[in-house]
């Protein structure tokens, strides 16, 4: 999907629909050398390459950062559901197959759990209109070890544990 395009489905139902919360639930490449394949990655927040976190506010770096009270639902469903997942920062990259591994080595010595695609978008029209927002990947393959990589009908089926803890992430 990308950031421009969640932009365009958050803004809408932010303010077309008056949504007041979206989970955005999806897959991740693992970064860190402590997140493995399978892991449920909670993003607190979003560190990204796109201008979504500058076009609006010139001259600053916006912290693009998940709800709290949604934060806090994920991360306590996911402790009592006994799952592994991890909470930090992912990277929203513009680029899927990115031609800068030194960006991936910083963001992982900087503690970067995962690189996807959307949350930083997610993140600032949530911030844009005052709502709230979550990301919860299950991380699908690792960008410094593929040798437990999801296949592709794992990719189909894995995610139910995100899921829940989407779930109660709009919930709480």
């Amino acid at each position: 999907m990308g950031i421009p395009s969640i932009s365009i489905y958050a803004e809408e139902l932010f303010r077309e629909y008056d949504v007041q919360r979206i989970c955005r639930v999806g897959t991740c490449g693992g970064i860190a050398d402590d997140v493995k394949v399978r892991d449920v990655v909670i993003g607190n927040a979003a560190h990204t390459n796109s201008q979504v976190a500058t076009l609006q506010a010139p001259g600053l770096s916006l912290s693009l950062a998940a709800s709290y009270p949604m934060l806090r639902g994920a991360v306590e469903a996911a402790e009592a559901a006994g799952l592994n997942a991890r909470v930090g920062a992912v990277f929203s990259s513009d680029f899927f197959y990115g031609t800068r591994p030194d960006i991936m080595k910083t963001l992982a010595e900087l503690g970067t759990l995962g690189v996807e695609m959307e949350a930083a978008g997610l993140y600032f029209a949530a911030a844009r209109h005052r709502r709230e927002a979550l990301a919860v990947c299950t991380v699908s393959d690792h960008l410094f070890d593929s040798a437990g990589d999801m296949s592709a009908e794992e990719r189909e089926t894995s995610f139910e544990k995100a899921l829940q803890v989407a779930a109660a992430a709009l919930l709480a």
